[in-house]
């Protein structure tokens, strides 16, 4: 089929020399004086461009020939590539056509053996596979940069250029990644890298407005959550994301920013991701408050709460006691010390003087710029296929997120069980997992 995949039960007509396969046909047999013909899939005799692949029979070992030479002692597997589609035909060479019925009941098991190796690319297919499709990047103007576009933003403070690069290549599933923060940057998502490309899903990465990949404008009245929504549009008609493909993943902040974006935007959204963030900064604050404070050690809170009365956030005794009780908790459940380096390079890169306006000085709750921020009366305007993903442990309420989900026209929960705040570390298979999950189903109408 397009994708790549060879499946018995979507078999169609194929003209191989002198026969004919029917349409809809299941696996058919064609016995000629030296061999047996088992087709599968489709292709034409016009333009068929054949590769011979050869299986040594004792050593199991694939060899690709693109002549016609064909050893006596070798099955012969020839694999069509027809212009967007492939078919796959197996020869057994006469040796085999002499065997007994019995013997044919073993071949087609072979035959399902070899169709799981080809699947799980023991074969290198040709360059028509959704694999190959993946990499391609002809016509991409981002080529030549690996797939790095800086694009200009408009702004009322001026023009200024902000960071994005392109990963693979899906004409159906773009996934645009807006990072936490405020002002942290794309570089902790780097551990999609070992996931989405095997999903074949294209994705981008992108450090908005302020963050460190970006420009920097010393300009206080850019950090407001319209103008960043703004941005945001900028930055999908740059891209060329619509509807038909554009997926939006926020984490964090991130996801304050993503639903703004839906409730203005999303007849330009084809699915909508909400990872670790709650509807609303009362309610985080409430939580912070009625459940992670006294779960802490006390007499570590209060030193912290005497270190926030008096404004000492430098004061490195701070992080000292924040990072073993309160982050290595709620944040990344791993030692500080064990941490994964995107993530530690992406906290370095903070920009404190975007962070601190919107978010608050304190690492217990939020203030600034976003403390009455609360879209939970809002919730039921998004239509849009919708993922809310939550960690047991995160610093937002797991039940809150949950019911989020359930607010929205079409949601779906993601429950991280052993997660936190940066579900995608700590509870990773389940994240990814769940992830891919959705997008495909969305993609496939299943939704």
């Amino acid at each position: 089929d397009r994708s790549g995949h060879v499946a018995i039960s979507r078999i169609a007509g194929a003209d191989v020399g002198s026969t004919k396969v029917r349409a809809g046909a299941a696996v058919t047999f064609h016995k000629t004086s030296h061999h047996y013909q088992i087709y599968f899939g489709q292709a034409t005799t016009a333009s068929v461009k054949r590769q011979y692949i050869f299986v040594d029979r004792h050593s199991a070992r694939f060899y690709r020939h693109k002549c016609a030479v064909i050893p006596a002692s070798a099955r012969v597997f020839r694999l069509f590539n027809a212009g967007t589609t492939n078919a796959l035909l197996i020869t057994f060479t006469r040796q085999l056509a002499r065997q007994s019925e019995t013997t044919l009941k073993k071949i087609l098991a072979l035959i399902f053996t070899l169709l799981l190796l080809q699947a799980c690319s023991s074969i290198s297919l040709p360059e028509s596979t959704a694999a190959s499709r993946y990499h391609d990047n002809i016509g991409r103007e981002d080529a030549q940069s690996g797939g790095v576009r800086m694009i200009p933003i408009k702004t009322p403070k001026g023009n200024f250029n902000v960071w994005t690069k392109r990963v693979g290549n899906n004409p159906t599933i773009k996934v645009l990644l807006l990072h936490g923060g405020p002002a942290a940057t794309h570089e902790y998502f780097e551990a999609f890298d070992s996931y989405f490309p095997g999903a074949s899903i294209e994705y981008y990465y992108y450090d908005q407005l302020g963050s460190a990949y970006s420009d920097q404008p010393d300009e206080p009245s850019l950090w407001e959550i319209p103008r960043f929504v703004d941005e945001v549009e900028q930055v999908r008609v740059a891209l060329g994301l619509n509807r038909d493909n554009f997926y939006l993943l926020g984490h964090s902040w991130g996801g304050i920013l993503a639903i703004e974006y839906a409730l203005k935007y999303q007849q330009n959204l084809k699915g909508l991701i909400i990872s670790n963030m709650m509807a609303s900064i009362p309610a985080y604050n409430a939580y912070a408050d009625k459940v992670l404070m006294p779960a802490m050690d006390q007499k570590v809170l209060a030193e912290i709460k005497k270190l926030e009365k008096d404004g000492k956030y430098e004061d490195p005794r701070y992080m000292e006691l924040l990072m073993p009780h309160h982050y290595a908790y709620h944040i990344l459940r791993m030692p500080p010390d064990k941490w994964p380096e995107p993530v530690v390079r992406s906290f370095k890169h903070l920009n404190p003087k975007i962070y601190v306006p919107m978010q608050g000085p304190s690492e217990l709750g939020a203030s600034g710029i976003l403390e009455k921020w609360d879209r939970t009366q809002d919730l039921g305007k998004l239509t849009v296929a919708t993922l809310v993903i939550g960690g047991q442990h995160d610093t937002m309420d797991p039940k809150h997120m949950q019911w989020m989900a359930g607010a929205v026209k079409k949601g779906r929960y993601l429950y991280c069980a052993n997660g936190s705040h940066m579900s995608m570390y700590d509870d990773q298979k389940t994240y990814f997992d769940g992830v891919i999950r959705f997008v495909r189903d969305v993609d496939a109408g299943r939704f």
